[in-house]
């Protein structure tokens, strides 16, 4: 990854959970630039995001919609982003 891009500015290290059927998973996001990033997911690249503040902005917005609407079911339960 760092041969295609380069080293990233900065690199957070969000830790190792277990999913649903025990299997540990890693997690990462290493940052370009102010609103650049990529998640990587056991060593996997999972995402890359090239407008982190657009995205951020995009999730609160369906967040507030989601409170507005009533609707607490359809609130984000987890941080990072999709991949879709």
């Amino acid at each position: 990854m760092q041969e295609l891009i380069g080293s990233p500015q900065d690199k957070a290290d969000l830790g190792n959970y277990q999913d649903e059927n025990g299997k540990t998973i890693h997690t990462e996001e290493w940052y370009y630039n102010d609103n650049q990033l990529v998640q990587l997911i056991n060593d996997t690249v999972r995402a890359v995001i090239l407008d982190v503040k657009g995205a951020d902005e995009k999730i609160q917005r369906i967040i507030d919609s989601a409170r507005n609407a009533g609707d607490t079911t359809s609130v984000l339960h987890s941080e990072g982003y999709s991949t879709e």
